[in-house]
């Protein structure tokens, strides 16, 4: 079965940044908020998740305006990246709970709520995988539209043994 990449369309696209940016705003804006409430957990993980949003709305920025065409395979270290943001973001959300659980954590208490703080700890979760997922998407895409020939000129074929892409044969009709 071969599995199709469908670009983006331009709404879906506006959307996507759209959500990077207000993820980037919420997140620089917890961090601010909490800075004067002095609870660090929340402030850490409020601009760690404002990082990964800005990650990501540089990654649909850059992919509308056809800046990541020349790094179509430099998306792998994105992708390897968003899976390390996941793994930490999910394992901070779990140990939050824990904690959260643990010392009968208050909500109303913001100076020491462990539960606001996973919260963030699962929104650098989300940002960090929209980093992998979009990554991804983007680099195949980039990737499968690099094999398509253009015009029908010539067919492109993956060598097997090398994993390069060398091109047919000349070949002449008569």
């Amino acid at each position: 079965m071969v599995k199709i990449i469908v670009a983006p369309g331009t709404w879906s696209l506006r959307l996507r940044i759209g959500a990077a940016a207000l993820g980037l705003s919420a997140g620089l804006t917890v961090g601010l908020y909490f800075l004067r409430v002095a609870n660090v957990h929340v402030v850490f993980w409020g601009f760690f998740s404002a990082i990964w949003a800005l990650g990501a709305l540089l990654l649909h920025v850059f992919y509308k305006q056809g800046r990541l065409r020349p790094h179509a395979t430099r998306l792998r270290t994105a992708v390897y990246a968003g899976l390390i943001g996941q793994l930490i973001g999910f394992s901070a959300f779990v140990v939050y709970i824990v904690l959260g659980i643990v010392f009968h954590d208050d909500l109303k208490n913001l100076r020491a709520s462990y539960f606001v703080a996973s919260v963030w700890a699962f929104m650098t979760w989300k940002w960090a995988f929209v980093i992998f997922w979009y990554s991804r998407q983007y680099r195949m895409l980039m990737l499968e539209e690099a094999l398509i020939p253009v015009g029908g000129e010539e067919t492109l074929y993956v060598d097997a043994d090398q994993g390069s892409i060398i091109s047919a044969p000349d070949v002449v009709i008569t």
